[in-house]
């Protein structure tokens, strides 16, 4: 703040903050910042095997890709269409890819998986060498995302997106998903809703009371838009700099975060049913604990007698709780997936509660395969969009999720997706505080022998703009 400013303030007058970022809905892929509402939707992994013919078909996936301005104010679309590339991908397109900072964008996910915690023996099914997608020797060059309300319009939209024989592309994976049926919809496959928990972005929201309350905090866009200033890591209030890719063309793109993972509903539901009796609680308080929100989204410090289904429903009330309550995790563990991949206001957190904000990810996860106990393979396409895939995916991962000493030396480890790296036998642990008959507190270790969610493909991609699409399509 200037001294004129401080002078103004201590005047009484108002004292004026940093203009509002503009985004242009022309150029940003509708799917990075409003998301697709399709309950069906196909994800293409895509190989550019001649790079000169592939072009034409490029032209064509140009002119189907879906805008912001398309999406009704606030709300995602109904029906659209997505596209993202590797960075071997555009180094087949553009000769400035090199252009790139990101040395993740740049190694790719298969070759930094074991940075993630996935398992480093090539026999195990995480291993990139055993993936679906994204492993050595199948990594794509294109990542497309299709979505529709009905099966005729999702195959119809798909088939004008296919490539034909003489334009010098291969389709690797054809990936199908959709939001699941009854009760389950918009839950994934272990039964909880998701996802319930979103930044909420400046240029889309503009400040309202309560706006730095965790749940209703603005990040600034450059957190997941090229182009844009990014989070001041000090001042909810303040823009950082402009985030920037490298090229110039990279401007109104942003990076993309593929995940297949596979979930192992069984096994899950062994874990709940055996752990729960040593706690003497019941399975569904003991997933509670393990998600921090019950299946409906409403959040356990909030609902922590038993589910409201009316909070779950309702974004904005669902979002509005700290962790300040409940230092000792007595409602929602300290490992707790939510408290874990979000820390909003931990009181033992050494970040302030802008630089929070700079870790934070925009996603678009859509379950696959069918629901349990169908047979079949299922799991989640986890999707999420940031500028720095580093700072934010990567490191959520690393040093949260993963991390069984973030906030102190028992935690343990997130017992939904996180993993455990550090050691052969892969073995995780969760604790979980409890009042005995007497009302003293101990701590029961629950030791997590099986991996109920297990990479199997993906990667990292970028997004571009409209106009930088075109570009790239010659």
């Amino acid at each position: 703040m200037t001294t004129r400013a401080i002078e103004r303030a201590r005047a009484g007058d108002a004292v004026p903050g940093p203009p509002e970022p503009r985004l242009d809905a022309a150029e940003i892929q509708a799917h990075v910042l409003a998301g697709f509402a399709a309950p069906l939707q196909t994800a293409l992994f895509v190989e550019l095997v001649d790079a000169g013919r592939a072009r034409r078909w490029l032209r064509r996936i140009a002119a189907r890709v879906t805008p912001l301005s398309a999406a009704p104010p606030g709300r995602p679309v109904r029906t659209g269409v997505c596209a993202a590339f590797t960075f071997e991908g555009l180094r087949k397109l553009a000769g400035d890819a090199d252009a790139f900072r990101e040395a993740a964008f740049k190694e790719g996910l298969h070759a930094r998986s074991g940075l993630l915690g996935d398992p480093l023996d090539e026999r195990a099914p995480g291993h990139p060498r055993n993936w679906v997608v994204g492993g050595p020797g199948r990594v794509p060059d294109v990542f497309l995302l299709v979505g529709a309300g009905r099966r005729a319009e999702l195959a119809e939209a798909v088939a004008r997106l296919e490539p034909a024989p003489g334009d010098g592309v291969r389709v690797l994976v054809a990936q199908e998903a959709a939001v699941l049926h009854g009760s389950l919809g918009r839950h994934e496959h272990f039964g909880f809703r998701d996802p319930v928990s979103q930044p909420r972005l400046r240029g889309l929201e503009r400040p309202a009371p309560g706006h730095d309350r965790p749940g209703r905090r603005l990040v600034w866009p450059g957190e997941f838009v090229f182009g844009q200033p990014g989070q001041n890591a000090m001042d909810l209030e303040l823009p950082g700099p402009v985030a920037s890719a490298g090229p110039e063309w990279g401007r109104d793109g942003s990076f993309l975060v593929v995940r297949r993972l596979r979930q192992d509903v069984a096994a899950f539901r062994r874990f709940l049913a055996a752990a729960a009796t040593e706690l003497a609680v019941s399975p569904d308080l003991l997933a509670a604990k393990c998600f921090g929100r019950w299946p409906s989204g409403a959040p356990l410090v909030l609902a922590p007698g038993g589910d409201d289904p009316a909070l779950g429903r309702d974004d904005d009330r669902n979002n509005e709780f700290g962790f300040a309550g409940d230092p000792l995790g007595l409602v929602c563990p300290h490992a707790a997936h939510v408290r874990k991949a979000y820390l909003r206001d931990h009181p033992t957190s050494d970040l302030a509660a802008a630089a929070v904000e700079t870790h934070r990810l925009l996603r678009r996860s859509v379950p696959f395969g069918p629901a349990y106990p169908l047979a079949g393979e299922r799991g989640l396409l986890f999707l999420a969009y940031q500028t720095s895939i580093e700072r934010q995916f990567e490191f959520v991962t690393r040093a949260w999720l993963n991390n069984p000493l973030l906030r102190d030396e028992g935690e343990g480890h997130d017992p939904i997706a996180g993993q455990n790296g550090r050691y052969p036998h892969r073995r995780r642990r969760f604790a979980v505080p409890v009042t005995d008959a007497r009302g003293g507190l101990r701590r029961v270790v629950l030791q997590l022998d099986e991996e109920w969610v297990v990479p199997t493909g993906g990667g990292y991609f970028f997004a571009p703009s409209l106009t930088a699409l075109r570009l790239l399509a010659g």
